[in-house]
Parts: C-alpha cells; sequence; structure tokens
C-alpha cells in the first residue's frame, strides 16, 4: 500500500497537495492514522 502510494507521488510530483489528501483517506481508512 505504501510503495503504491510513493509510486503515485512520483508521478504526480505537482498534485502534492491532492496527494496528501488522498494519503489521509487512505491512510485513516487503513487505519494507520
Amino acid at each position: 500500500m505504501h510503495a503504491r502510494i510513493c509510486s503515485i507521488i512520483r508521478k504526480s510530483g505537482k498534485d502534492i497537495d491532492e496527494l496528501k489528501k488522498t494519503g489521509e483517506i487512505v491512510l485513516g481508512h487503513a487505519g494507520l492514522h
């Protein structure tokens, strides 16, 4: 899961703000808050 997020960040370095929001949702949903 974490590696998948990292790869997405590499591909979309310009959308970091949105990735942060998505990351919070993913991490929160996974219970890794």
